[in-house]
């Protein structure tokens, strides 16, 4: 502690790695402390803690393709859930479709609470909502409807940031 100063910065550097973590705290302590002349000082408070958070990649999904899909038998509407980064262990995402234009149990197969998982060491994961033939004819404009990211997090039960949460379908009579 620099003359004339009652207190000081102690800076400790950290070693970025891969690894998805949850928060970690390390304790710094103080085991004694002296004047320049040698002259030993007391310590009323010896520790402080210091917290890591870490730098975990965040969830995003995509519009879905292809853009438009055209309805019928077997189309579907896939939208590509990512990861910024690589995780060490699976991380499993909570879906549900949201209606626009287009309407679930009529124009697709609606999602109450799907999931997904994307394998540990990959980024991506790809979910495939089916569209249904509802025979209406509903004109030129396409309909739209939405996968909405509801949650992520890695298996072992940290929650992960969402940075997109909603992706956005498109289907042509």
């Amino acid at each position: 502690i620099a003359a004339g100063s009652s207190s000081t910065v102690v800076f400790i550097d950290l070693l970025n790695d891969a690894l998805f973590e949850n928060p970690e705290a390390f304790t710094l302590q103080v085991s004694s402390a002296q004047l320049a002349n040698g002259t030993a000082l007391p310590i009323t408070d010896n520790s402080a803690i210091g917290n890591i958070a870490d730098d975990d990649p965040a969830v995003a999904v995509a519009d879905g393709t292809p853009r438009p899909q055209t309805e019928g038998a077997g189309a579907t509407v896939s939208f590509t859930i990512t990861l910024s980064a690589p995780a060490a262990e699976d991380v499993v995402v909570t879906y549900r479709t949201v209606d626009g234009t287009a309407v679930a149990g009529s124009d697709f197969v609606g999602v109450v609470n799907g999931t997904a998982t994307i394998a540990a060491g990959s980024t991506s994961t790809t979910v495939a909502i089916e569209l249904l033939d509802d025979a209406a004819v509903e004109g030129l404009t396409p309909e739209t409807f939405r996968l909405k990211v509801v949650s992520a997090q890695l298996a072992s039960g940290p929650a992960l940031t969402i940075t997109d949460n909603s992706g956005s379908g498109t289907i042509a009579d």
